[in-house]
């Protein structure tokens, strides 16, 4: 019986997502690591108090972002067989909005502190949640929309960690120019996640990068993505990018190869990893946070829903 009550209680937790966490906190952490890594590289084994704030904050935020897209995909959910909370009314749909409205308002009133992670923040929510998930604009159901919307998610977490740092102080082109390589590998994992979603998205009337041009031409669009991203890299000399990019490259040529749901779902896990571990580098503290989210939240899913969940393995998949 208290089983049942902890895992009802973890609902509430889980219809945040996080594990969709690990990509974007991977991507603020990197915003701070450049902020902070811009002469001489430093490594930090504990997180600061300020660091700890933003991060809470950061993760409230892409909560309530995540909770306004299972909202609007209520139908598409259930199609795919993919989300649950929502979808399948373990949670009530009303109870899940006013959840998100109170995590929007904690950030609001928790960022007035740094006016520019504020901004960035309620920036997020307009390319991240308004443009991307409601009517009339729909930007996810647009191929060119839909990644240009995530490339703009992409660069404003990392926006977001920069101005943890540098609170007061303008950003030069040159740190767009730092940016665009991160941007451009976060765009090509994003268009492997439309992938999976393709029965459910066409049904639902969307024209994503898979419906309108079909599974082979995205993973080309993700490969050349990821290619452009090993070679800005390297011309930035950024080893941060260059290294699991390097890596990340045989994993969607060969998921572009055999033209498979598996091995789009392996190329996307192992890119993430890849770059998480470079945030691990600088960072060491970040492998106990992603572990433990990682195996809570593998309890926490066989236990609610007989699923290994989350998983590097797509055998079953």
């Amino acid at each position: 019986m208290k089983k049942n009550k902890l895992l009802k209680f973890l609902d509430y937790i889980f219809v945040l997502r996080p594990t969709l966490f690990f990509p974007t906190w991977t991507m603020y952490l990197l915003g701070v690591i450049i902020a902070t890594n811009i002469d001489v590289a430093q490594i930090s084994f504990l997180p600061g108090l300020k660091l700890i704030y933003y991060l809470l904050l950061f993760t409230i935020l892409m909560g309530a972002l995540f909770i306004m897209n299972q909202l609007v995909d209520v139908k598409t959910d259930k199609i795919n067989k993919k989300l649950f909370l929502i979808a399948d009314d373990y949670i009530s749909y009303n109870f899940a909005k006013w959840q998100m409205i109170i995590l929007l308002i904690i950030f609001f009133i928790g960022s007035l502190c740094n006016i520019l992670f504020l901004i960035c923040g309620l920036l997020q929510l307009l390319f991240w949640g308004i443009l991307y998930d409601y009517q009339p604009f729909n930007w996810k159901g647009k191929p060119f929309l839909g990644i240009l919307s995530n490339m703009m998610g992409g660069l404003l977490s990392m926006l977001m960690g920069w101005f943890v740092i540098h609170p007061y102080q303008e950003f030069s082109a040159q740190v767009l120019l730092n940016f665009a390589p991160y941007l451009l590998g976060f765009a090509a994992v994003y268009l492997l996640t439309t992938i999976p979603d393709e029965k459910g998205d066409e049904l639902d009337n969307k024209e994503t990068m898979v419906v309108k041009h079909g599974i082979k031409m995205t993973l080309l669009f993700a490969l050349i993505f990821m290619a452009f991203t090993l070679l800005v890299g390297i011309v930035n000399m950024d080893f941060k990018v260059v290294i699991p990019s390097g890596l990340a490259i045989p994993f969607f040529a060969f998921a572009y190869y055999k033209g498979t749901v598996k091995e789009t779902l392996r190329a996307i896990r192992y890119g993430v990893f890849f770059l998480s571990m470079v945030v691990v580098v600088f960072h060491p503290w970040y492998l106990g946070l992603v572990t433990i989210t990682f195996f809570v939240s593998r309890w926490y899913y066989k236990n609610r829903f007989d699923l290994n969940y989350p998983t590097f393995s797509v055998k079953n998949n």
